[in-house]
């Protein structure tokens, strides 16, 4: 389990650095994609130990599905990044929308864990602070994807992605530390 740690974390940092650090589309996408796979298929394998919870568990094929999801989610939005299409910065508006309505949908679905889903410091210490997080920010981020497409539609992409996943994440994350702060008092 630990030497499954370190892959998931060297391989997320190599695909990390190859997108920021190398010009070479081709070359970036061929260091990328593999450092990448490499990364999530080695957590998929482990999630159960790394999580702690069975792989008959309910929860833990949500964490599963919702990685796979987010795997080809990634590789498509940087697929269509380094295209040139007419219609790229609508898809990719599209795309974003879709991906965070499925994220909220699965949200209160997730169990607690360090790896995915809303991860504030004092969410993963509690169980509960964690639940309650994660139901809210469904409740938000679902109506968030739909603003997003509008929003991106009648701006643009970059305010339509900063505006709703920043504005929501600050919100959850001030309600999910003022409910954590009441338990503890």
């Amino acid at each position: 389990m630990k030497n499954s740690k370190y892959i998931i974390w060297i391989f997320t940092v190599i695909a990390l650095i190859s997108v920021i650090s190398i010009n070479n589309i081709v070359l970036k996408l061929l260091i990328f994609i593999p450092s990448f796979l490499i990364s999530v298929l080695t957590f998929i394998k482990n999630a159960s130990n790394l999580i702690n919870i069975s792989d008959d568990n309910i929860k833990m094929k949500t964490v599963k599905r919702l990685t796979i999801i987010s795997m080809l989610f990634v590789i498509l939005i940087i697929g269509i990044s380094f295209t040139h299409i007419e219609y790229q910065e609508n898809l990719l508006l599209i795309l974003f929308s879709i991906f965070f309505a499925y994220f909220a949908n699965e949200c209160p679905k997730l169990p607690c864990n360090r790896y995915i889903g809303i991860r504030l410091p004092w969410a993963i210490e509690n169980s509960e602070t964690w639940l309650y997080t994660h139901k809210i920010g469904g409740y938000i981020l679902l109506p968030s994807s739909l603003l997003m497409l509008l929003i991106g539609y009648f701006f643009n992409l970059e305010v339509a992605v900063i505006s709703c996943i920043l504005v929501p994440i600050i919100i959850i994350s001030i309600l999910s530390f003022n409910f954590n702060k009441k338990l503890y008092k």
